[in-house]
């Protein structure tokens, strides 16, 4: 396990992070969920399981409140100073301090600006800006898993919906082109996100109809049926079922 200069024995209990950071290319550590009791942050290992925050600047007196709601204006700025004054150490040159605002370094990648970028790309269909759309690896997780605050509630969703629209796409794509294998990689990567979403396994169905795996059509066909009967008691729509004809028996 990667250990930062400061505090090396310290057993980091923390599981959710404001940010990920990444260094050279590499992510090495996240900034932990601030506590109202404890009005510290502490920067730790970064671990796969979230999302970052897609803000990158903002007023240093308004950052502190809004990570300290319930303490004094004295307290919320003394945690924005330690924690910034940590995540220097950890990272040098990771938050740009300085005048009214702050803000992430212009080297800081944040997954969530990465992939609201290849959303447009691929809406407006530029394909001389998609020259790395075929190596592409989809974002697993979710943003700021455990927190339940209704700002988090909503823009997890709205982010969760940004992925499985933004992979579906992606595999449309590599279906037109040919590319069946990345296609149907990208298509089971929006399944195993959401079992239940039925244009993800429309989509499934359809690249093996397009490979002629007749078989593995059929197959995926019953599957998701018999899935969606047993979470919610539904049938597909007659658009899903439509993709493969059973012939009646002799």
């Amino acid at each position: 396990m990667v250990q930062f200069s400061v505090n090396t024995t310290r057993l980091d209990p923390y599981k959710n992070f404001k940010f990920r950071v990444k260094w050279d290319n590499k992510y090495v550590a996240g900034i932990s969920k601030v506590s109202a009791l404890r009005r510290t942050t502490e920067v730790v290992e970064h671990r796969d399981g979230g999302f970052a925050c897609p803000a990158r600047t903002g007023r240093p007196r308004a950052a502190a409140g809004s990570l300290w709601p319930d303490s004094s204006e004295a307290h919320a700025q003394a945690g924005l100073r330690t924690t910034l004054w940590r995540a220097g150490r950890a990272c040098p040159g990771l938050i740009v301090t300085g005048g009214p605002a702050m803000r992430l370094d212009s080297r800081v990648s944040v997954d969530v600006d990465e992939l609201q970028a290849l959303s447009r790309r691929l809406h407006v269909r530029r394909p001389a800006q998609a020259e790395d759309e075929g190596s592409w690896v989809p974002p697993r997780g979710v943003l700021l898993p455990g927190w339940y605050d209704e700002w988090v509630v909503a823009v997890r969703e709205r982010v969760r919906q940004l992925q499985l629209h933004t992979v579906e796409a992606m595999a449309e794509r590599q279906l037109d082109q040919g590319a069946y294998g990345r296609a149907l990689d990208l298509a089971l990567a929006a399944v195993e996100y959401e079992p239940l979403r039925e244009s993800s396994q429309r989509l499934v169905v359809r690249i093996h109809l397009a490979e002629g795996n007749l078989v593995e059509a059929v197959r995926a066909v019953h599957a998701f049926t018999e899935l969606l009967w047993q979470e919610i008691k539904v049938r597909p729509s007659a658009e899903f079922t439509g993709l493969v004809e059973f012939p009646a028996p002799s």
